[in-house]
């Protein structure tokens, strides 16, 4: 029994109940424990006929894939350990795990700590939060975005106001004859999903690019998509064996001088939850160049064109990781001349070998070379003759830093770019991505303000040539520590 106002674990109801569960039996002691099983998932989806029965498939399957951890009460005795790691080991007839003790982790007090999260969302007393409105209200946003290019920062920048506001007022525009989006992750019901529903039932073309195979959110993702093809919407599931994993929107609108495109290039999907958790940006544009690329693209998606060379837009994977690696090059050229030569680069993982040897090459030749790196970073700074000039910082607060942005100082004509690769192999490798330049001053300034203040963040933990965190103190002295556990975050 607890007090008032107290919660008490699930699992110690359940053990202090067990003679009502077993009756007749005599219960000598019980521990809770926990199972985390295989996500990972092959699709084949060069020979499936049908991907989304494929993946409806593997979904059923997912609460029979084999077990990667268990986790167990530190008070659990090791015999009982054993008996478990026994059974979960020969748990599927004609497979055998190779569950181990290194796969065996003790827990304190609860497990599952994640469920706390529901608890905190039960018990919280809401706080209206709504971001800034970049858009005018009683002007339409294509009549802004026509003017200049607007960048937005999530949730600083209000979501509802932004990208939805884009596409629900062309889905509502009469002018407006295209629409086309990519969906990574989504919700259940949210104003976009309404918004592309009604712009197909009202004759508009529409195409959205569905992600099937966004680990956990495939039945969301499958719903949308069964709903959005009954009203007439054209659903495209993406190329065979690469996941889909740009941001980006594209309105085709009738005006007078023609047609013309306007775009929107984010680092954050089309999601209104994240979009207040998570920080990201956003680009909506109207330039004819970048329009046009990201037509281009959508015709790559749709399987109507293939092979297409970007100028202006970053593309994974057929050319993203070369380009990268041509721009750092750039920069240690301009560094051999004795020139202006910096990298700046913000995102959530590195660990492709390719862009760490560029960069090990750049900072030998002298580039100076600032990453803000909030999760796994395979690059060691500060290694003398080879990375000495590499400074890596990870910036860990309530909002998960999702962003991803590129600096190339290029000898004082500095190029800044957002787009939704972290610079890991499967960004670069086996996914659709898109950065795009950001070229409008003020949000050029928006930007190096971010880099710069987050480079500098006196709460930020420094990576050492060792592989350590250290954490800076409010006076900017390294204190020696370890660097708590990421805040989780999917893509």
């Amino acid at each position: 029994m607890s007090a008032p106002g107290r919660l008490v674990p699930l699992e110690a109801v359940v053990c202090a109940n067990l003679e009502a569960l077993f009756t007749g039996a005599e219960i000598e002691r019980a521990h809770a424990f926990r199972v985390t099983r295989s996500a990972d998932a092959d699709y084949r989806e060069d020979t499936a006929h049908d991907l989304l029965k494929a993946v409806e498939e593997r979904i059923a399957d997912r609460p029979y894939r084999p077990i990667v951890r268990l986790e167990v009460e530190r008070s659990m005795p090791p015999e009982m350990r054993e008996l478990l790691l026994q059974e979960f080991r020969f748990e599927a007839v004609g497979r055998i795990s190779d569950l181990g003790h290194a796969d065996v982790y003790e827990f304190e007090w609860l497990a599952g700590l994640h469920t706390l999260g529901e608890i905190a969302d039960v018990l919280a007393v809401p706080v209206p939060r709504r971001g800034a409105q970049p858009f005018a209200i009683n002007l339409p946003v294509f009549a802004q975005i026509a003017d200049r290019d607007i960048l937005v920062h999530f949730p600083y920048d209000s979501f509802a106001d932004t990208a939805e506001r884009f596409l629900v007022e062309a889905a509502d525009d009469p002018q407006v004859a295209v629409i086309k989006v990519t969906l990574y992750r989504t919700e259940d019901r949210s104003g976009i999903h309404s918004a592309l529903q009604r712009a197909a039932a009202a004759g508009k073309s529409v195409a959205v690019v569905v992600e099937l195979k966004a680990r956990f959110d495939e039945a969301h993702n499958i719903q949308w998509a069964r709903e959005l093809r009954a009203v007439g919407a054209d659903v495209i599931y993406g190329l065979p064996n690469i996941k889909t994993h740009a941001k980006i929107a594209l309105v085709v609108r009738r005006e007078t001088g023609g047609i013309r495109r306007y775009a929107y290039i984010g680092t954050g999907n089309f999601h209104a939850l994240t979009a207040g958790r998570y920080t990201d940006f956003g680009l909506f544009t109207a330039q004819p160049e970048i329009g046009e690329e990201v037509s281009a693209l959508f015709n790559e998606l749709t399987g109507f064109v293939t092979g297409r060379k970007y100028s202006q837009l970053l593309v994974a994977p057929d050319q993203m990781l070369s380009r990268l690696r041509e721009l750092i090059a750039r920069e240690a050229s301009h560094a051999r001349a004795g020139r202006v030569a910096r990298i700046r680069a913000k995102m959530n993982g590195l660990d492709d070998t390719e862009l760490i040897a560029a960069l090990y090459d750049a900072s030998k030749a002298g580039v100076e070379i600032d990453l803000i790196v909030r999760g796994v970073c395979c690059l060691m700074p500060g290694i003398p003759g080879v990375s000495d000039r590499i400074r890596v910082v990870s910036v860990l607060g309530p909002l998960p830093e999702h962003a991803r942005v590129l600096h190339f100082s290029n000898a004082g004509a500095g190029e800044y770019c957002i787009g939704s690769a972290d610079w890991r192999s499967r960004n670069l490798r086996r996914r659709i991505e898109v950065f795009t330049p950001i070229r409008e001053p003020a949000a050029v300034r928006r930007l190096d303000a971010v880099l710069t203040r987050q480079m500098g963040d006196p709460t930020g933990w420094d990576l050492l040539p060792d592989g350590s965190w250290h954490r800076r103190t409010p006076v900017g002295v390294l204190v020696r520590g370890s660097r708590p556990a990421l805040p989780g975050t999917r893509e």
